[in-house]
């Protein structure tokens, strides 16, 4: 964590710097008055270090959560002002005639309203139907709930988490997955939102594997917390589930950031298989997607993370797979089905545009590749 903050205010600075210029230059025309209004919210973005530090004080302050809210607010409003400005300097060089910079401002506001809003009703259902070949027949329609990235914290409160855990056991899962940052800001102040997860339900259990946000909250407050609620914390470990005829095994993994706050052992896919003999269905909870092709090699055969948010909101959902291979959605590594959630809460500003936060109602179907040929 410490770490983060020092190289933080280095790469805001090198970020926003020249963004700041170009918006000047693109909007203010010479008004010293418009190059001023548009440094407060560059401020509020470069000062971001100083609102984690806020947070992570032992004594919670009314203060800090409103400075932190200003802080992620213009995170959003700068993303999507820069895509604006970016199109009204094309059209002004397409079309050879200047237009009003108001065009900007409303285009601006008018689509944080709307990313606002969406992300703030969340989340929504999203059914995943993935045919596995071979599948026992017993685990024909075995439904898995995958919870990721809910990110309770400043803005995901106890009426959403509330939402989240209502859907999740109206999909009828016959097993639940957490898998990581479903916790970010210290559970002594979240404890009345976190208690909320003690209704989830399935048959075969709750399992959770901790996400990056956790790491830097204190993994050990957060892992009883979690604990508390009735699931299984799964950390380079796993266990083993009869359900009936089949045998599913859940493995899960520390996430790397371990390393970075120098909390527990990393990431290991290989000790996650301990126990798995005698499985016929092998899942590997992961908060990063990064450790696919890993899990695929040595057998399992479905895999389900988070951590990348899709990108959230635009125009960062077009970075993110630039970032990432596997950026969102199903995909077939070796095989082994890896699923990414779009996460089901929201990191940074409540805002979403161009993804949608989702609990996820995953479906395994059985299907025998020879006859789907025929």
């Amino acid at each position: 964590m410490r770490r983060r903050l020092i190289i933080a205010p280095f790469i805001l600075l090198a970020i926003t710097i020249p963004t700041y210029m170009f918006f000047g230059v693109s909007l203010a025309e010479g008004n010293k008055l418009v190059w001023l209004l548009w440094l407060i919210p560059f401020l509020f973005l470069v000062s971001m270090p100083i609102s984690w530090l806020m947070r992570h004080r032992e004594k919670k302050s009314s203060l800090a959560s409103l400075y932190m809210w200003f802080v992620h607010f213009f995170m959003g409003f700068i993303s999507f002002a820069l895509v604006f400005v970016i199109l009204y300097d094309a059209a002004e060089y397409i079309f050879h005639r200047h237009f009003s910079t108001i065009l900007v401002y409303g285009a601006t506001a008018l689509t944080l309203v709307v990313g606002m809003i969406w992300a703030a009703t969340g989340p929504r259902k999203k059914v995943i139907r993935l045919k596995i070949p071979h599948l026992p027949v017993a685990l024909d329609g075995f439904r898995i709930v995958q919870i990721s990235d809910l990110h309770i914290g400043e803005t995901i409160r106890k009426p959403y988490v509330k939402r989240t855990v209502a859907m999740a056991n109206a999909c009828e899962p016959n097993l639940i997955a957490m898998t990581g940052d479903i916790g970010d800001g210290n559970v002594r102040d979240l404890q009345d939102t976190v208690d909320e997860l003690k209704q989830l339900s399935a048959p075969h259990g709750v399992f959770y594997v901790p996400g990056n946000h956790e790491y830097y909250w204190n993994l050990a407050d957060w892992q009883k917390a979690i604990a508390d609620t009735g699931s299984v914390t799964l950390l380079n470990d796993g266990r083993l589930i009869d359900a009936g005829n089949g045998k599913i095994y859940v493995g899960g993994i520390a996430d790397p950031a371990a390393g970075q706050v120098g909390s527990g052992a990393a990431p290991d896919v290989p000790a996650s298989l301990r126990g798995s003999d005698g499985a016929t269905f092998k899942i590997l909870l992961s908060h990063r997607p990064d450790f696919a092709e890993e899990a695929a090699g040595l057998g399992y055969n479905l895999q389900l993370s988070g951590h990348t948010h899709g990108g959230q909101f635009f125009p960062w959902t077009i970075a993110v797979k630039f970032v990432h291979h596997l950026a969102v959605g199903a995909y077939q590594v070796k095989d082994m089905w890896a699923y990414v959630s779009a996460g089901t809460g929201s990191w940074g500003p409540l805002l979403r545009l161009g993804t949608t936060p989702e609990v996820s109602c995953i479906v395994l179907e059985r299907y025998e590749p020879s006859r789907a040929r025929q």
